[in-house]
């Protein structure tokens, strides 16, 4: 368990007013696909398998713990891309591996990916967006806690688990972070998929991949328009950074009670920064945003097995 003494390296001045946004309506259509989904037999157990486990880690003096997955044949001497998840407005760090040891559909899921040469191997770790377990949605303001998540996942949870793990950090200074972003991604799904927009606002300089998933984003004072677009372009310029060094596949069902909140996002994205933002359906080299659908798919967790399916197929799949 590693304690560490922190210092926020910069602070958000951003009221956070509400998760949920008004629509705009524009007569282009938003570009969409209907996405990938898993063969059944992916859903069964391997042999291979090894068994998810428990990294804590110290931020402010409270210490956390995070589930971790692991692929089948981890070796220590090899180096693996790695995706770190939030789940939704009632979870914490077990929302999609469970407690540790714990065999779950999507452990099972990405098992079979791997061994099967669907994606390069990689390491997941479910976070928990709050302090502890006491605490729930809406009892400490949104900024406050954004602030607190952002600061704790760059200066606390990433050094821990990648001084743990085998990753492409050579070591966790901001510079072997940075180094190593094209093997990272941020995932989240609902609340957490607002956490992801606004992760990819704030941490483009640690990570290259950001895996939204039905949900609009927070937004503040401002104005009316996505605040975290502003965010990007100048951590972007900050690090010496452009559109061409993220990608972003956002994800949501076509029947989700927060599409109209992703597609209010998506259309700021589309219409307000367009020099940022290069649409595209999969390929990599001729946009950095891709936006898909999950056909008849309403507000559920089971939907984060696809979305994660299609994403890392495109992301880290064997035809990139």
């Amino acid at each position: 368990m590693m304690k560490k003494t922190v210092t926020m390296k910069k602070t958000m001045m951003k009221k956070i007013t509400s998760l949920n946004i008004q629509t705009l309506h524009f007569q282009d259509p938003t570009f969409s696909e209907y996405m990938l989904s898993a063969d059944e037999e992916y859903f069964e157990p391997v042999e291979d398998s090894l068994p998810t486990e428990s990294i804590s880690y110290t931020y402010n003096d409270n210490t956390k713990d995070a589930v971790v997955y692991l692929p089948p044949g981890y070796d220590e001497e090899n180096r693996y891309n790695i995706v770190y998840i939030v789940g939704g407005v009632s979870t914490y760090e077990t929302a999609y591996f469970g407690e540790p040891g714990s065999s779950r559909r999507i452990k099972n899921m990405l098992d079979n990916m791997i061994l099967n040469g669907d994606i390069e191997p990689c390491i997941f770790v479910n976070l928990s967006f709050y302090p502890s377990h006491d605490v729930k949605f809406g009892d400490i303001d949104t900024d406050v806690l954004l602030d607190e998540f952002n600061s704790e996942l760059r200066e606390a949870v990433i050094p821990a688990v990648e001084s743990t793990y085998s990753t492409y950090a050579e070591d966790t200074t901001h510079d072997g972070i940075m180094d190593s972003r094209n093997h990272r991604a941020f995932a989240g799904f609902s609340l957490g998929g607002a956490v992801a927009w606004h992760v990819l606002g704030e941490d483009v300089d640690y990570f290259s991949y950001f895996i939204p998933m039905s949900a609009g984003c927070f937004f503040d004072d401002r104005d009316d328009q996505t605040y975290f677009g502003e965010d990007l372009i100048e951590t972007l310029s900050d690090n010496e950074l452009d559109r061409y060094d993220f990608f972003v596949y956002a994800c949501e069902g076509d029947d989700d009670n927060t599409k109209d909140q992703m597609e209010h996002v998506i259309d700021c994205l589309r219409y307000y920064y367009t020099y940022t933002f290069q649409f595209t359906e999969n390929d990599m080299s001729e946009g950095n945003i891709t936006y898909k659908l999950k056909y008849g798919a309403k507000h559920s967790s089971e939907n984060v097995l696809d979305f994660i399916y299609s994403a890392l197929t495109a992301i880290w799949g064997k035809y990139q």
